[in-house]
């Protein structure tokens, strides 16, 4: 259902406005089958094109900055670019996150799979992000928290891109917002095709092996 979504806003004299794009949820939309699929949506998104020109090139164009993350609770995009163009970028934005994943070229899909899956990897090898990983699944091995926000190879290397465009149609459209701060003009407002119908219920805990056990016994 394509309708407007919520915007916050904070107007003031300044050159450059911050535009923030959230979708709540992050990797607590995901079950066991789909884990770390709403990292990997993130990903993807840089991949989408409006007329043959994605979000980062969009926006680099007019000298700007685009950036995105993502957590057990949002994904977020974030564009910084000169107050006179907030609007345009805003505009681009709504055509854009209208596509749909399907349009990814298969090239650019497995190619963002491979940087995903070396992302992974370099995590695995990093011994302070492995322990948080390890001692957040010790901690909350039965919910959402526990579960890595990166997925696990079996999963993401074997997603096809339909069932990841699924996800991110489905699930991830389910409740977005906009923030935006600076000194843009006129009023901002996007419209999305978001699925209000859609809510994430009861899912399957993260059944991932413990790969760090830590003790301490106080004398």
């Amino acid at each position: 259902m394509i309708q407007k979504i919520p915007v916050i806003e904070y107007k003031k004299d300044f050159s450059y406005t911050e535009i923030t794009l959230c979708f709540p949820g992050g990797s607590s939309l995901e079950d066991d089958k789909t884990l770390g699929f709403a990292h990997f949506c993130e990903h993807l998104a840089f991949k989408l094109k409006v007329d043959g020109v994605s979000i980062f090139e969009f926006v680099s164009a007019l000298g700007g900055s685009s950036n995105a993350y993502t957590s057990n609770d949002v994904i977020v995009f974030e564009i910084s670019i000169q107050s006179k163009y907030a609007l345009k970028v805003l505009a681009f934005m709504e055509k854009l996150f209208a596509e749909s994943f399907l349009t990814i070229s298969d090239a650019d899909f497995n190619e963002e799979r491979k940087v995903v899956l070396e992302e992974m990897a370099m995590y695995d090898d990093n011994p302070t992000d492995s322990l948080h990983e390890s001692l957040m699944h010790n901690l909350y091995s039965s919910h959402i928290y526990g579960q890595k926000i990166l997925g696990e190879e079996s999963t993401v290397g074997k997603a096809t891109k339909k069932e990841i465009a699924d996800f991110w149609k489905n699930r991830v459209f389910n409740a977005p917002y906009l923030v935006i701060a600076g000194g843009y003009d006129g009023k901002p407002s996007m419209k999305l095709d978001v699925n209000p119908e859609w809510k994430k219920g009861k899912l399957t805990p993260w059944k991932g092996e413990k790969r760090f056990e830590t003790s301490h016994k106080q004398k």
